[in-house]
């Protein structure tokens, strides 16, 4: 993989990288990650980001691997136990159990978003069993998704769709 950096300004004219860019940083500004930015803003946006605390025993830590892992994040509700809603970021293809007991819902709604083109495909519905299995939609190696998981009753848009805009 091509180690595109921007933040060690790394120019071949002036000097070596030290920490392994092989792009100059004014070419590294048009990287497709660049632009994929403007997906992660309208994702954080689309759901309360204010609240947001990090959730990692939401996964289970035997099924994360080094450089293949799952981070997770909730939001907190007012009553500082429950959430409304999980993101899971996935950094490569994979199966994982992830405790879904944090959301007061009876019923999740789940959708996969994908971080490249900022389009999350069809919403799926289940029970709150209060831990749930599932794997990546595809299995190419590095290739990132994210899982966003509502409670139902919740009412909120496709992930990525700030409040208040068509959708």
């Amino acid at each position: 993989m091509l180690k595109v950096s921007v933040f060690q300004f790394y120019d071949p004219s002036r000097s070596e990288s030290q920490l392994g860019a092989r792009v100059p940083w004014k070419q590294a500004l048009d990287a497709p990650g660049a632009f994929q930015m403007t997906h992660l803003r309208a994702l954080m946006e689309s759901r309360p980001f204010l609240t947001r605390i990090p959730s990692l025993s939401s996964v289970h830590y035997e099924q994360v691997w080094r450089h293949s892992y799952v981070l997770a994040t909730r939001d907190l509700a007012a009553d500082g136990r429950t959430s409304t809603t999980m993101m899971l970021y996935f950094t490569n293809p994979r199966e994982v159990t992830i405790e879904t007991g944090c959301i007061g819902g009876k019923r999740l709604r789940c959708w996969w978003y994908d971080p490249r083109t900022g389009k999350a495909g069809a919403p799926f519905e289940v029970d709150n069993p209060g831990s749930l299995d599932i794997a990546t939609p595809t299995k190419v190696h590095e290739e990132d998704w994210v899982l966003v998981i509502d409670d139902a009753a919740a009412g909120y848009a496709a992930p990525g769709v700030r409040k208040g805009a068509d959708a």
